[in-house]
């Protein structure tokens, strides 16, 4: 159960929060795709954007950014977003939340 007073902290994604990260998206999407996608699509999408390697490589890349959302110390949600090849523009690539955080 979560309390409102918990402390809630946005910072971005380290590499020491990959295998954390990692588990988050498995539990959404395993819950919540399942109906929408094949679980094989789950699985291939899962492997192909949330692997400790693509992960990994991702969290040094120049002009993309993943930040995470811990509630009382816990990662709860995360977004990824990187420019865009057009100027002044930027693109939201992930955002998921965890329903224990809300």
């Amino acid at each position: 159960m979560i309390m409102e007073n918990e402390p809630v902290e946005i910072r971005a994604m380290a590499e020491a929060d990959i295998e954390v990260v990692g588990a988050l998206a498995r539990n959404i999407w395993r819950a919540h795709y399942p109906g929408i996608i094949s679980a094989a699509q789950i699985e291939y999408m899962l492997d192909e954007r949330y692997s400790p390697a693509v992960l990994r490589t991702e969290v040094g890349k120049q002009g993309l950014w993943w930040d995470l959302l811990l509630r009382a110390g816990v990662i709860r949600a995360f977004s990824s977003y990187f420019r865009t090849d057009l100027p002044d523009e930027m693109k939201l690539d992930k955002l998921y939340v965890h329903t224990a955080a809300v």
